[in-house]
């Protein structure tokens, strides 16, 4: 069977469309990754619902369409440390961040994680893990925010 170049380049072109329509989503999101619109640019909304706000300074390697992760430049940590903003997108909107702090004192480590939940009535779930690890419990806002003030966190 013999082709001719039309037929060569008609299916050329559905392997191209093919290969485009599947990896359409990929393509957009490193270019237009959704999460880079809740930035540092997005705080004052953060502000108005007091969460922490996202450090200019700060770097996000995901291009997920759902979710991201931001970190600092510097990994090194002091006392009282913002390790970690995580956002999941969902519907082109974001729909939660979680915060996370570690406190390092004489060795020994204190975590707090706050997360908010843009879609819910209960926006706020905090956790407190004490120095020993294993004993993740439950916080609420005003006892986040206490641990935050007694770690002298707004000080920095």
């Amino acid at each position: 069977m013999k082709y001719t170049i039309k037929d060569i380049s008609r299916n050329v072109i559905i392997i191209i469309l093919i290969g485009l329509t599947i990896n359409i989503e990929t393509i957009w999101y490193t270019f237009f990754p959704v999460g880079n619109e809740y930035g540092a640019a997005f705080n004052r909304q953060r502000a108005v619902r007091g969460i922490l706000p996202l450090p200019s300074t700060w770097t996000t390697e995901d291009n997920a369409s759902s979710s991201q992760v931001w970190l600092p430049p510097d990994t090194t940590q002091g006392a009282v440390t913002h390790t970690s903003k995580i956002m999941i997108i969902g519907e082109d909107s974001l729909s939660y961040e979680e915060d996370n702090i570690i406190r390092t004192d004489k060795g020994r480590k204190e975590w707090l994680s706050m997360e908010y939940y843009y879609d819910s009535t209960n926006h706020w779930k905090c956790f407190y893990t004490g120095p020993a690890g294993n004993d993740r419990r439950p916080v609420d806002r005003r006892e986040a925010d206490s641990i935050l003030l007694h770690w002298h966190y707004f000080k920095q």
